[in-house]
């Protein structure tokens, strides 16, 4: 499978990073975002002209959530829980950040080096680290689940980097998840792998 991402996309690494949990390394193929041709070329490829994508032969599946889901498909149990109830929590929790921290988004771009500078933050911004917070002090262990990484993982060690990032550091249980995710050894592997120096355009 080819998963085209992109340079400081945090989409394209929670797609890399379910794929990697999954046992699926993508033959990955980057493109440099800041430049016009890339984008260019992003509209051959996906319908909606951003990344991530995957191709499978002659299927395309654009979108991170969407991508997740295939995956699941191919390898379930290992990105979802089995058991019917913590499975729909673990969805639950993916489509909320997938869909939901706009202001967070907005006020603290992600910065794959981690170099940022923090700035004061709005009402808004504040209740949504608020609730990541929340989310965060209910993981089960080292991973969401415990002892094994999932979706969630995947969707959410990206933000707990963002926080860490602007200097947002979480305490209690919380602060040892967040802790655990930004040291988590795939998430850095795939951060370095989204990471390298890349031509403007790096295609099939």
């Amino acid at each position: 499978m080819k998963l085209f991402a992109g340079t400081e996309s945090s989409w394209s690494l929670r797609a890399l990073l379910c794929m990697e949990i999954a046992g699926i390394p993508p033959d990955l193929h980057i493109f440099d975002l800041s430049h016009p041709q890339s984008r260019r070329e992003l509209k051959r490829l996906s319908p909606t002209g951003r990344v991530p994508v995957l191709s499978d032969g002659d299927l395309i599946i654009y979108d991170s959530l969407s991508i997740t889901e295939y995956v699941n498909e191919i390898k379930p149990g290992l990105l979802y829980s089995a058991e019917a109830a913590l499975r729909a929590e673990e969805r639950s929790l993916c489509a909320e950040l997938h869909s939901g921290f706009a202001e967070i988004r907005r006020q603290m771009p992600f910065v794959a080096s981690g170099k940022t500078v923090p700035g004061a933050l709005s009402a808004e911004a504040e209740a949504d680290i608020e609730r990541i917070g929340i989310i965060f002090a209910a993981a089960r262990g080292e991973f969401f689940r415990g002892e094994t990484p999932g979706a969630v993982d995947a969707f959410y060690s990206v933000m707990a980097y963002r926080l860490a990032s602007y200097g947002i550091h979480f305490p209690g249980r919380a602060g040892h998840y967040q802790n655990a995710l930004t040291e988590w050894t795939l998430f850095r592997r795939s951060l370095s792998g989204l990471c390298p120096p890349v031509h403007p355009v790096c295609g099939p």
